[in-house]
């Protein structure tokens, strides 16, 4: 075996090449990718989730990989045109291949590549496998068996100490903490303030570091006029042209701090899609029972036939085509919720949202971590209940939800209430002043003849432009 990629992967798990059990029981942390070259033939695998980019492309000298797009790029390609409107609605460009000459590896996902022809075949394809739960399973059982999964998830992934977490104001990050320091870990706590020094995301941040009990706490306030260099900045902190706004954010937290000196790099993102409580997720599944023009009334774009496809919608205002190409393939008795919770990891949230905060670690090799990636923990809540999950709610604009209930009812053993219940997003806003509003209305408008229809996607496609400055694609070729 000759070893041609590695991030977060020993080559002794596939000694014996037994891709079902590498898979099904010695790796369940869904953060890794690999490639080897063996009897003439090439083999590439990622994980479970695609939390690990793993793109590739052949060369005179073989075929090379890269988890960041731009070490593969050359001044001499071409952008591939059914990829823009992927990478624009989503801001991501790990779903579907951007560049003609480069592709992508799908998630859970081992090929087999021949060098000569080119050609590509799939060896073993993971299908995750909602976990059987009880239906009159109490909230109490189903709170004991989640922090059963959620300490495992932590201890399998923990390789190092001290380590370095994304704080933010939430739960999701600062369970991660809590459950890091019951293992004997030492946490050093990043946090982004979006809205500056006068962020409300700063005070909740640090009553979680001091429930943590962080031995360090950065809190670095995003402004206004940090916002140009940080768009010219972006694509070489990322290695790719991500596409979120978030991404300011995260990208100024790794230039005006020490998180680059870490060894590894915790974060809480997942734990809303996994539990189907994203609004787009929720609000997919409850219109789908109206009467068309009531449904449109909720959503002006909800005049597609499928379930999925309104979700897109309602997420990304996506009209595309959601062949397996970009979603794996339902496992079999896939109940509506499950395929929400599906869509989410694969498409709508995950990819994007998981990259903007692991996508500078893993650019740096430095091991990113998340244990709302870890398997068993998704099957498991794959398998919740419908009525632990459904929740009455005037923050709804139909007046109904689905919660992480039980996360909730772990968080209350450790945080306040007003912690535990708050609603926060991580938010880079281009509404704060006068000066971030004339920063969005310089965005461009269009992108090859493609109308931009948001500021997300009218930023994702400045952050291309200056990605093919950086790597001297030229985009008019297309």
């Amino acid at each position: 075996m000759h070893v041609l990629f590695s991030y977060n992967f020993h080559a002794p798990d596939l000694a014996d090449e037994n891709f079902a059990a590498l898979y099904e029981q010695r790796r369940r942390d869904a953060s890794f990718a690999f490639a080897y070259e063996k009897d003439g033939a090439v083999y590439a695998l990622r994980d479970h989730l695609g939390i690990v980019p793993l793109y590739y492309r052949h060369t005179p000298d073989g075929v090379r990989f890269a988890a960041s797009l731009t070490d593969l790029v050359t001044a001499h390609d071409r952008l591939h045109p059914e990829g823009l409107v992927p990478y624009l609605k989503f801001g991501t460009a790990r779903l579907v291949p951007l560049v003609e000459a480069i592709h992508i590896v799908p998630p859970g996902t081992v090929l087999r590549i021949d060098p000569v022809s080119q050609q590509r075949s799939t060896v073993y394809a993971y299908r995750l496998r909602p976990q059987p739960v009880a239906r009159f399973a109490s909230r109490a059982e189903l709170v004991a068996r989640f922090e059963e999964h959620f300490s495992q998830a932590i201890r399998r992934l923990v390789r190092h100490d001290p380590v370095g977490l994304y704080l933010s104001g939430g739960i999701d990050s600062a369970l991660i903490g809590i459950y890091l320091r019951r293992a004997g870990v030492e946490v050093n706590a990043y946090t982004s303030a979006p809205w500056g020094k006068t962020s409300s995301e700063t005070p909740h941040a640090e009553a979680n570091a001091r429930a943590i009990q962080v031995a360090h706490h950065v809190v670095d306030a995003l402004e206004t006029d940090a916002y140009p260099s940080l768009i010219d900045d972006l694509p070489g902190i990322y290695g790719t042209p991500h596409g979120t706004p978030t991404g300011l954010g995260v990208a100024s937290l790794w230039q005006r701090s020490s998180l680059a000196d870490e060894k590894q790099v915790f974060f809480g993102q997942n734990s809303d899609t996994i539990m189907g409580c994203m609004p787009a997720q929720y609000l997919a599944y409850f219109t789908q029972f109206l009467p068309g023009p009531l449904r449109r009334k909720a959503h002006p774009t909800l005049n597609r036939r499928t379930l999925i496809a309104n979700y897109l919608s309602f997420a990304r205002r996506f009209a595309g085509d959601t062949a397996p190409f970009y979603l794996p393939p339902f496992p079999d008795r896939t109940s509506a919720v499950q395929k929400l919770i599906l869509a989410g990891m694969f498409m709508a949230h995950t990819p994007a949202d998981g990259e903007v905060l692991s996508q500078p670690a893993i650019r740096r090799d430095i091991l990113a971590s998340d244990p709302y990636y870890d398997v068993d923990l998704v099957e498991f809540c794959l398998g919740i209940p419908f009525r632990h999950r459904v929740a009455f709610t005037r923050e709804s604009r139909i007046g109904l939800a689905f919660e992480k209930h039980l996360l909730q009812q772990l968080a209350l053993r450790y945080l306040p209430e007003h912690i535990v219940f708050r609603k926060k997003a991580f938010v880079v806003s281009f509404e704060r002043d006068e000066r971030s509003a004339a920063i969005a209305r310089a965005l461009p408008g269009t992108l090859l003849r493609l109308p931009l229809e948001n500021t997300n996607e009218r930023f994702a496609a400045r952050i291309l432009h200056r990605w093919a400055e950086t790597t001297g694609i030229d985009l008019k070729s297309t």
